[in-house]
């Protein structure tokens, strides 16, 4: 990056579903050969639980509700010159049927114990297990 550039803002949201069994959904992304959670870029001038519901449903098929924000992290992807905010949410499924609707970018859906998830997820300092006991409040302000 040159002096003086500015990285590319990008917020991201993912959605952290853990199952009556305590097992975890999580996606494959193609384009980087990795699992994460199910979630992905806001569109400009989309709230985030807005763009999770759509990101979730578009990886997954699942209709889901969002509940507390669980994670906030932040990074600098150099690769890529962008300056990333994760956002990471407690959410349920509410509907729909599992299936994989971008094959170019979703390679497989999985449940995984939390065990597996954590190895999957190393940017969290904590377990997924401790992270799902706390929350952060979170305010939808609306337009104003």
């Amino acid at each position: 990056m040159k002096e003086g550039q500015v990285m590319e803002r990008v917020n991201a949201v993912y959605s952290c579903i853990v199952n009556e069994n305590q097992e975890v959904l999580m996606v494959h992304n193609q384009d980087e050969d990795q699992w994460s959670l199910p979630g992905g870029k806001v569109d400009n001038g989309e709230f985030l639980e807005d763009a999770l519901v759509r990101e979730t449903h578009e990886e997954t098929g699942y209709l889901i509700s969002v509940h507390q924000l669980v994670a906030l992290n932040e990074c600098k992807l150099l690769k890529y010159d962008k300056h990333a905010i994760f956002f990471t949410y407690r959410c349920t499924i509410t509907g729909g049927v599992e299936k994989i609707t971008h094959p170019d970018e979703i390679s497989k859906i999985e449940w995984v114990n939390i065990a597996t998830a954590d190895e999957r997820l190393p940017y969290f300092r904590k377990s997924l297990s401790e992270i799902l006991k706390d929350s952060v409040e979170y305010i939808n302000q609306g337009e104003q």
